[in-house]
């Protein structure tokens, strides 16, 4: 139910005391104001009249909706839209991690901005889930957050923070990325957004090929792109072209857009795209970028994928022998 309006009546101004001849001393019985920023706002608030709101009335609903809302309107390119509702959901609760995900996302681009801010609202929704229900919640809740819609934004938050950080490129960054990752994981550990696909590439980027290893167990039969990638440059890594070309037909095979820009005989475009077409060019650009942190640290892989591209392509346009 939509709030309450406020009256809208002004507090009536207290009459002026007269001065004494010696001038008037403060009460001494009356408490002492605070001073600061946080005074002068206490200050400003105790002469507005209060607005009552329903009994009913769930701020963190309301937001949340708001949210929602602002979803559908980014979606449907309603950018203006989207930016209005944002910030209604925000006025009306501040804990509400989605709107303000989207404003961060909307308004900031560089990647340690985006990190800082993310960082902030990721415990601002942890704390605002622990103010709702207690922190036995996390405990209960702990690997399968997803299920849960109230816990949903801020594993949301947490993939754009792991992200942020991969941006920054250097290897102390990665080293964050990776630490945001394990913990998303932790909190759903059936991956609902993927981000294994870009933790394979900054493990293997980092030479933590044990830790790549045991991703890759967890997820034994998935079929994401950069996991399969991630598969193949392990094998490279740790057992040599001979295990690593076992594995390469099959991959190519699932999308062969992915060759290219995996050996950087094309290179990425940076663009931005809506949604992922499987077995299109948009999959192989978006598991090239998960996996540009791996592909960077290990030139002989992509040296040596070039070399058997060009191979294929080579018995791909070789000319059929014509019959006599």
């Amino acid at each position: 139910m939509a709030p309450k309006k406020a009256a809208g009546v002004p507090a009536r101004p207290a009459k002026s005391m007269p001065k004494s001849k010696a001038g008037a001393k403060a009460d001494s019985s009356a408490a002492p104001a605070a001073r600061g920023p946080a005074g002068a706002v206490a200050a400003v608030m105790s002469r507005l009249p209060v607005a009552e709101l329903d009994a009913d009335f769930d701020a963190r609903r309301l937001a949340q909706e708001f949210a929602w809302e602002a979803m559908e309107a980014r979606s449907a390119g309603h950018e203006e839209e989207m930016l209005a509702l944002c910030a209604m959901a925000s006025v009306v609760h501040r804990g509400c991690v989605d709107a303000q995900a989207m404003l961060i996302d909307h308004f900031v681009d560089p990647p340690e901005k985006r990190a800082y801010l993310f960082t902030k609202i990721v415990g601002i929704g942890v704390e605002d889930l622990v103010e709702q229900f207690g922190a036995k919640f996390l405990a209960e809740h702990m690997g399968h957050m997803w299920h849960e819609l109230e816990a949903r934004p801020v594993v949301r938050a947490m993939s754009a923070l792991a992200t942020a950080h991969g941006d920054l490129g250097t290897p102390e960054s990665h080293d964050r990325a990776i630490a945001v990752a394990e913990e998303m994981l932790r909190w759903d550990g059936e991956d609902r957004l993927g981000i294994r696909g870009s933790l394979i590439g900054w493990y293997l980027g980092r030479g933590r090929h044990d830790d790549a290893r045991a991703l890759l167990a967890r997820f034994e039969d998935d079929g994401l792109l950069p996991i399969v990638w991630g598969r193949v440059l392990l094998a490279f890594a740790t057992e040599g072209e001979a295990a690593a070309a076992k594995l390469l037909p099959e991959v190519v095979m699932q999308n062969p857009h992915a060759l290219g820009y995996m050996s950087g005989a094309v290179k990425i475009p940076k663009e931005d795209f809506s949604a992922i077409q499987v077995g299109g060019k948009t999959e192989a650009i978006d598991a090239a970028e998960s996996l540009e942190a791996a592909l960077r640290a290990n030139p002989a892989f992509r040296k040596w994928l070039r070399a058997e591209g060009a191979a294929e392509a080579a018995v791909r346009d070789r000319p059929s022998s014509r019959r006599k």
